[in-house]
């Protein structure tokens, strides 16, 4: 956070990878809306100048206002301009009042100022047409604050939620009031989430526990919130009452998770003012569902889930089941087949029963359609914002083909062509493969650089790290195969590698040949012939490049993504409203207070056995054990 007190405290380094961070999420918003243009900033209150020196390294000028000397003396070695004092002085000053600037910042300042409406009001009049401002602010209704005045404490400290030096608090609402009556209307509302052991806020832990049903909300968990905003009125949608998603992971956070529902819904979250949480099946409580008016399950099936799905539904809470892949017919060279050949019928069951079927593609779409209640097609985007700067494909040097996958993949009919690529004396290139993918090259007798699996962050981190880069992305024709998401082709796109993809779909639905990609035939020779012709053509490398962020931005955003949710949202509320499922009977009201009371007294592990005991063999299964 940044202060005005005469300290550096707060002076620290900007680590654009970790998204839960509200700089990253500052950053985000600015380059969103000023990407591409030289843009003039103000950051009120820029202490070391940190921050804005990020900015500078963008294209972007900064001017910085700061309170502590100390702090603006090493600012002035970064930014444009700095003006020592407190922004009230700044807008006193006769020499300044002729500025005019497409960005304001306030990080964490607005809580230090007497009267934050009237300078936001004032300095908004210095913002050119569609600028905008960008803030956050501390959230005073954080569980560790409210654990801390059941406590019978209130105690302030050197930073934090609770710095000693804050004049105002804010929760949302008032934070979004406060830009309401200085005449910004909010765009974009985002949170960064800190728990409660992390805040430095002091608290007797047992407290927390013992309050934590009473405060199940999504503010308990928000240490900042993060708005972009711009000069007009009507901020409705932040101050009604927000829908509310729950996310139920199967067994908890995992990357294709974050790409279909964390990401994209926070996203939701930020531009339609709604609230997400979430939990998995084995930790959620039951305020937790009280809270929720649609509930988000993911690929995965269980009769647990089964008979929750139905529960739910007859509170009337909405279900939405997202399924990535084809799990009706898994090939068998996956790692998965014969967990999903086994799944199969709970999978079609909870398609029937959920309200909302999400798919990643129209293939996909129709595969599933005569399952499902309704369909909607939300496509994978990618998550990497930062578009890449100033990437030259340069016209000598190393070459890196890069092969990536998750699981195993059909690879077969792609290794003659690498190897005689690797082989060619005329071609300067290394293999370069990221997951499962380069033991299997390794295997095959190929030089290649493997590269162990990563997190989804790490893996575009590494991708946009590379330079002269081209996307291998070999697929086998096959029905699965053709529902799966072209996921791949846009994460390399949003880090500015072009691409070489099998004449197949998903890929022949997105890749215009030549003009954002290149589509080839799975045939040795045809795959070898266009990986020597993009790896000796910069111009052409360089093109497609540009081609495909064009499109990635367009089409595959997370912006494209929360606006899809919006309408998605909406469509299973009205089919949960309309077909409203009856209250269960005695029957499942015993057999679900068993499950609940099997959930709390038994590990995960041992909880799912006795939920597949009790589906497949009735309490008489369960009475035999415990015998």
């Amino acid at each position: 956070m940044t202060d005005l007190k005469d300290s550096s405290i707060y002076a620290g380094d900007i680590n654009l990878n970790v998204a839960n961070n509200s700089h990253t999420i500052t950053f985000r918003f600015i380059h969103e809306r000023l990407a591409g243009q030289a843009a003039s900033v103000l950051e009120v209150g820029c202490n070391t100048g940190y921050f804005g020196a990020a900015l500078q390294s963008y294209g972007h000028t900064v001017f910085g206002v700061e309170l502590s000397e100390t702090a603006a003396e090493q600012a002035r070695q970064r930014l444009h301009e700095v003006f020592t004092g407190t922004v009230e002085a700044y807008l006193a000053t006769d020499a300044y009042r002729g500025q005019r600037f497409d960005c304001i910042v306030f990080g964490d300042v607005l809580e230090h100022l007497r009267d934050p409406q009237g300078v936001l009001h004032a300095l908004c009049e210095r913002l050119n047409p569609d600028g905008i401002v960008v803030a956050s602010v501390p959230n005073i209704t954080h569980a560790a604050v409210r654990a801390m005045l059941m406590s019978d404490r209130w105690q302030y400290a050197e930073r934090g939620i609770l710095d000693n030096t804050h004049l105002r608090f804010f929760d949302k609402v008032g934070f979004v009031r406060l830009l309401d009556g200085a005449g910004l209307k909010v765009e974009a509302l985002a949170t960064a989430r800190v728990p409660p052991e992390a805040t430095g806020v002091p608290y007797e832990p047992d407290v927390l526990a013992n309050i934590a049903p009473q405060i199940c909300d999504v503010g308990a968990e928000v240490f900042q919130y993060v708005v972009v905003a711009h000069a007009g009125y009507n901020n409705e949608r932040f101050l009604s009452p927000p829908l509310r998603v729950l996310i139920l992971w199967h067994q908890g956070p995992w990357p294709l998770g974050d790409i279909r529902l964390w990401n994209p819904l926070m996203a939701w979250s930020e531009r339609h003012g709604g609230e997400v949480r979430a939990r998995t099946m084995s930790d959620f409580r039951d305020c937790d569902i009280a809270w929720a008016q649609i509930i988000v399950v993911q690929r995965e099936a269980s009769p647990y889930l089964l008979h929750s799905i139905m529960l739910w539904r007859s509170e009337g809470k909405a279900v939405v089941f997202d399924i990535d892949d084809l799990l009706l017919d898994v090939p068998e060279f996956l790692q998965a087949s014969r967990h999903y050949r086994m799944a199969r019928p709970l999978i079609v069951t909870a398609l029937r029963r959920a309200n909302m079927v999400t798919t990643t593609t129209a293939r996909l779409a129709v595969e599933l359609a005569p399952l499902a209640a309704q369909t909607s097609v939300i496509p994978n985007c990618s998550m990497y914002w930062q578009d890449v700067i100033g990437r030259e494909q340069g016209t000598a040097g190393l070459i890196k083909l890069l092969v990536a996958s998750t699981d195993t993949v059909r690879l077969d009919f792609i290794v003659p062509a690498l190897r005689r690529a690797l082989e060619d004396a005329s071609l300067n290139v290394e293999l370069v493969a990221i997951g499962p993918t380069g033991k299997y090259l390794q295997e095959a007798g190929l030089a290649v650089t493997h590269v162990p699996t990563m997190s989804y962050s790490e893996f575009l981190a590494f991708v946009a790290s590379q330079g002269n880069a081209i996307g291998i992305i070999p697929l086998d024709a096959s029905r699965f195969s053709a529902c799966k998401s072209p996921i791949k082709f846009i994460d390399y796109a949003r880090c500015g590698v072009p691409s070489i993809c099998s004449d197949v779909p998903p890929y022949n639905d997105v890749v215009e040949n030549d003009v954002n990609g290149i589509l080839v035939a799975n045939d040795e020779n045809t795959w070898y012939l266009q990986i020597k012709r993009l790896a000796t053509d910069s111009a052409l490398r360089a093109r497609l490049a540009a081609a495909v962020q064009e499109l990635a931005k367009a089409q595959y955003s997370l912006a494209a993504a929360a606006d899809l949710w919006q309408q998605t949202l909406q469509q299973a509320l009205r089919h949960a409203r309309e077909h409203p499922v009856k209250p269960e009977t005695p029957l499942m009201w015993l057999l679900r207070r068993m499950g609940h009371v099997l959930r709390l007294s038994l590990s995960p592990s041992n909880y799912i056995k006795a939920v597949r005991v009790l589906a497949r063999e009735g309490l008489s299964g369960i009475w035999k054990r415990i015998r």
